[in-house]
Order: structure tokens, then sequence, then C-alpha cells
């Protein structure tokens, strides 16, 4: 990093291989739970000022990533009658368990993903955060990719975050 160069400036570039096998592992898994097909979107800021749950899970391995689902308190809430068939109260802690279950699932396709171009990871266990305008920081990281979905149950949205100091890692990342 220069003099000039602040970390904020930094840019980190995950593989398109990479992102693209997340992106694909939360749309089918997402689209296969629900009978439908999450469409990216871009939404406005407000969508996110509310009550929400996130879950979030570490895919550690060659290449560590940290992917966030956050969900309005409103798509919570239909994403629970859609999948479950019941909805469940946003404060409850079956919504707790819907939300680390649905990382879990997603993570689990994406680790299967990633270990067909010989990228093996282990998974954490998922943690839920609930409340308003949910900010999660990382120390040591940064935010690789951002997509928000929408579908019929509403908006949501994946977040990405890796290692600052991915070029130790390129040698252990197809395609680099």
């Amino acid at each position: 990093m220069t003099d000039t160069m602040t970390e904020a400036q930094e840019t980190v570039i995950l593989p398109e291989d990479v992102i693209s096998r997340v992106f694909d592992s939360v749309s089918e898994t997402y689209g296969s739970m629900c009978e439908c097909t999450p469409e990216k979107v871009e939404c406005p800021p407000e969508v996110w000022l509310q009550d929400a749950v996130v879950g979030i899970i570490s895919l550690v391995g060659p290449l560590p990533l940290t992917m966030l689902l956050h969900f309005p308190k409103d798509t919570a809430v239909k994403f629970s009658e859609a999948f479950a068939g019941m909805e469940f109260e946003f404060e409850s802690a079956d919504m707790n368990d819907l939300i680390g279950e649905l990382a879990n699932i997603i993570a689990g396709d994406t680790k299967a993903r990633l270990e067909e171009v010989n990228m093996i990871t282990a998974l954490s266990l998922p943690t839920v955060v609930k409340g308003m305008h949910v900010q999660i920081a990382f120390r040591d990281q940064v935010v690789i990719e951002e997509v928000n979905f929408k579908t019929a149950q509403g908006h949501f949205q994946v977040r990405l975050a890796a290692a600052k100091q991915l070029e130790k890692f390129s040698t252990l990342m197809p395609g680099r």
C-alpha cells in the first residue's frame, strides 16, 4: 500500500469463478426452498434501515470467506412461511434457527461447488444477529461483493468478505 492509498482505497479482487459459485448457490438453494428464482436488483438504502436478521457463516480454507445473509424483518417472516409452511415470529428462536440453517445450507452447497475446483474448505458454525440498522464490521477483512436479491418474499442481501492479503492465497486459487 502506498502512502497515498488508504485502506478503504485498497482493491482486492476475488476470482470471478469463486463469486459465481457462491451466488449460484444462493440462487439455486433459496430458489429450491421457496420455489422461486431470486433476481439480482439494486435496492435503495432504506430497504436495509429497518429491523433485520443476519445469518453469518465462514468458509475456512486457502481463501477464507465470510458470507452474510441479510434479511429485513418482513422478508424473513415471509421466507419462514414459504419455507416452513408457517409464519415464524421475527423475535422467536425459530426465526434464529431458520436463518442460521439457511446460512448453513447455502454455505454447504458453496463448499461443494468450491471443491469441484479443488478449493477445499471447512465451515464455521452459523451465527445469527438481529437488530435495527445492523452493521457488521470486519477487522482485517474487506467486503468483496454485495448483491441484493428480490424474491416473492421480498428483498435480501448477500455480502462476501475475504482477507485483504489475498495475494498470499493467489497460488492456491484456481485460475490465478
